[in-house]
């Protein structure tokens, strides 16, 4: 059973605040980037945004470079910190093993450590900007992403 105190913590946030509603809007901030970045490239498959969990919601981009080596790329927006990040994971374990192993000659400008608990699915990560980029908007967000990818996607090449 979870700390009876956090639970009234818990409830008491949700119940006293308009975070359900702040999320809501969060999540429809990255269907509208999404939705941005589809249209940016033809040639990228972009997924629809998937919540997550409490910490992080995100969609995925599959572009032919990353395709080819089993990647994709996530947009995720941590929610914890308000921050928005790009992923390379790999498709399945050993998609993920391989590009690890091919030590790529990736941009350094903004890339950041792997967090501990993302290791698993993430092999390499950079950071696209603050709860700024909200009031840039959905846009920016995409166009940004879109520069970060394509400077990976050499590396994959």
């Amino acid at each position: 059973m979870p700390d009876r105190e956090l639970l009234l913590e818990y409830q008491t946030v949700m119940q006293n605040t308009r975070v359900i509603q702040l999320y809501g809007e969060l999540l429809a901030f990255m269907r509208e980037t999404a939705r941005a970045t589809a249209d940016l490239r033809d040639s990228w498959r972009v997924s629809a945004v998937q919540p997550g969990k409490l910490e992080a919601s995100y969609f995925t981009v599959v572009t032919p470079a990353s395709g080819k080596r089993k990647g994709k790329y996530v947009v995720a927006l941590l929610h914890g910190e308000l921050t928005f990040e790009l992923w390379l994971c790999g498709t399945n374990q050993k998609a993920l093993g391989e590009i690890r192993k091919a030590n790529f000659p990736f941009p350094a400008e903004n890339q950041r450590p792997v967090p501990e608990e993302w290791i698993p699915f993430v092999a390499a990560c950079w950071k696209l900007g603050d709860s700024n980029l909200l009031e840039a908007g959905a846009q920016a967000l995409a166009e940004k992403a879109e520069g970060l990818i394509c400077k990976i996607d050499e590396s994959l090449r």
